[in-house]
């Protein structure tokens, strides 16, 4: 109903994903409740059980939320009407963005142990498995451990990975959506 009453008629301005991280920030142009023309993000947070849906005034103060949060349910961040809005705590990882062969080259042999989509996961933001598998399933064994690959394919690996990201940001990639037998889209 808060949605509908503050956002009703409104103009959406941008869809922004927030640093390779799960959340979305949708900007809308409205008229609040006096008619004057005030802008609101919709912060779609979309972390498992943790998720969220959090509307913000043009000052990024909260408004409100699908699930508030208090100092009894999290000391590192609240979230309760009519106070600043923060992001979720950053991830112990780094962007893609930016990132050179080289630096994906350390990744991988820094998780040596693990599958090549195990390594990037565990230190990059944003690769989901799915999208880990369209990314190497035509490079390697995507369930063998780095391990079992010589230097010269883990360098090889580095480069498809680098070359991967600097499509996905130069926007040269393509993208698709999957469907799954009933014919509804099962992911993109």
């Amino acid at each position: 109903m808060l949605l509908r009453k503050r956002l009703i008629a409104g103009r959406i301005i941008s869809v922004v994903q927030i640093d390779m991280e799960r959340v979305v920030k949708i900007t809308v142009s409205a008229r609040d409740e006096i008619g004057r023309e005030s802008e609101y993000h919709l912060h779609c947070e979309m972390m498992g059980r943790h998720s969220n849906i959090i509307l913000t005034d043009e000052k990024n103060m909260i408004v409100e939320s699908i699930k508030r949060v208090d100092v009894d349910k999290s000391r590192v961040r609240q979230v309760m009407p009519g106070i600043e809005y923060t992001l979720p705590p950053a991830l112990n990882k780094v962007s893609p963005n930016g990132l050179t062969i080289d630096d994906f080259e350390k990744i991988l042999l820094s998780n040596i142990e693990k599958t090549a989509i195990s390594a990037i996961q565990s230190e990059v933001l944003g690769l989901s498995k799915k999208t880990g598998i369209y990314m190497l399933q035509d490079v390697i064994d995507i369930e063998a451990p780095l391990s079992r690959f010589s230097q010269d394919e883990i360098e090889n690996l580095a480069a498809h990975t680098h070359a991967f990201y600097s499509a996905l940001f130069d926007d040269t990639i393509g993208y698709y959506a999957i469907f799954d037998d009933a014919g509804h889209i099962s992911d993109f």
